[in-house]
């Protein structure tokens, strides 16, 4: 009796909580009465962990009850198949059998619950091309809706399986001697990068997990690899996007062009020099993303200018980008190492926010950098500042912290001593000034 009771309550949870309607459970009654019965035995062997188990359960509800029951059987019913594919790597034909059913499931999945379709499309796409990279022309079809739809918050997975889509369609142009099919989709290859790229960067700054971030910038080494590849020399890349790119007086294209040459670090043509002004139309945007490109090639004195034009200009527009554009500013002047700069940004983002972690990281880094030459200890001194401000990062705005911990870590290298302190006369966790500031003694060991 208790047995039937917690099963009736269960399958009245599931039905309030899965099913899109009535129609869902099943045409009769008894019909309903059997979906809900079997759905309720799937999700208490779910519970149970096994997944075998709730296979065979899952395969009772599949065969019972309406495809649309819920989206529930589509996103369990994957992690089942990829379980099995990767239990079955060793036996190709039974892994292959289940890609099968896995990607018949992602296309159920889109036909009736298409809510996430373009979700479903990068799933499909990035799997069918992990285990049969020869079928890349109909994974493409799958990824790239996947993608213009998704932009940045596209998985890392699927942007890296596209772009490798492209690849294999340039390779196999270059394999059949095809010169008209190699160079537009070399062209591809190359403008692809810069968009891919874009949406790369933008799902790093999303990513809220380091594990996750850290699959998007491994991605990224991996598509940069295979762009660099791409038409090496300088001069035949100039030609390249001169004569099939660059269409003159459209900033678009110019300012691709401009990303690709300064990735590649082909920067000493005249048409560089020249393309670069002529993507600017005058607004701080257009400042900022000029300075970005230059970023990328780690043109930071370049970059600066353009970044700091973007401020200026953000300032009488009132474009309300103006904290960004300055914490970008004074992580850009750290780079190279002008610290009087970064320090003058990090001041100017504190002033406006004084709990703003990201100003005090700006500041610690320059201090970290700093070439404070104090009397008794050198640059080491420096390193207590960098550490103090590192500390108020993360205590004034936590979401700044592991990146804190990691450079407070860093600092403490390059602290001195005990030995060193006590010949200089002074006492460790007394207070002391370097160059100006004051802070506290501390040593490495």
């Amino acid at each position: 009796m208790k047995g039937i009771l917690i099963l009736t309550l269960s399958t009245l949870l599931f039905t309030s909580s899965y099913a899109q309607d009535e129609a869902c459970w099943g045409e009769t009654e008894d019909q309903k009465t059997l979906c809900r019965e079997a759905y309720g035995i799937w999700q208490g062997d779910r519970e149970q962990g096994s997944v075998d188990i709730a296979y065979q359960s899952w395969l009772k509800v599949k065969g019972i009850c309406p495809p649309c029951v819920s989206e529930k059987l589509y996103t369990e019913g994957a992690k089942y198949f990829s379980a099995f594919m990767k239990k079955n790597k060793s036996d190709s034909v039974v892994q292959q059998m289940y890609l099968d059913s896995l990607l018949h499931l992602y296309d159920a999945r889109i036909e009736y619950f298409p809510r996430k379709k373009a979700y479903v499309q990068g799933k499909y796409g990035t799997q069918l091309f992990k285990y049969r990279p020869a079928e890349y022309e109909k994974a493409q079809t799958y990824l790239k809706p996947s993608i213009d739809s998704g932009k940045e918050k596209s998985a890392a997975s699927a942007l890296q399986s596209y772009y490798y889509t492209i690849y294999m369609q340039y390779a196999s142009a270059v394999e059949s001697k095809d010169s008209l099919m190699k160079v537009n989709k070399k062209i591809e290859l190359l403008k692809e990068f810069v968009r891919i790229s874009d949406f790369v960067d933008g799902g790093i700054s999303l990513a809220k997990k380091e594990a996750q971030k850290a699959s998007y910038e491994k991605v990224r080494k991996n598509l940069l690899k295979i762009f660099l590849q791409v038409e090496s020399d300088c001069e035949s890349l100039l030609n390249l996007v001169k004569n099939n790119l660059v269409v003159e007086g459209d900033a678009e294209s110019m300012k691709t062009a401009v990303t690709i040459l300064t990735l590649k670090e082909c920067t000493e043509s005249d048409e560089y020099t020249r393309w670069v002004p002529e993507t600017d139309d005058g607004t701080a945007k257009s400042a900022y993303s000029i300075g970005l490109i230059l970023l990328k090639g780690e043109m930071y004195q370049e970059s600066l200018m353009w970044i700091e034009l973007a401020a200026t200009r953000c300032e009488s527009e009132e474009c309300g980008e103006l904290m960004s554009y300055l914490q970008r500013a004074g992580q850009i002047a750290n780079l190279n190492k002008e610290t009087s700069k970064a320090k003058k940004y990090a001041r100017q983002i504190l002033d406006a926010d004084p709990n703003s972690g990201d100003g005090y990281l700006i500041l610690a880094d320059a201090w970290s950098n700093s070439n404070c030459n104090d009397e008794k200890f050198g640059r080491a001194c420096s390193y207590w500042v960098a550490y103090d401000y590192y500390a108020k990062a993360k205590r004034v705005d936590p979401s700044v912290a592991e990146k804190a911990n990691k450079s407070m870590n860093s600092v403490r290298k390059g602290w001195p001593v005990k030995r060193t302190v006590f010949q200089q006369g002074v006492e460790v966790g007394t207070s002391y000034n370097c160059c100006g500031v004051t802070t506290t003694v501390r040593t490495s060991d």
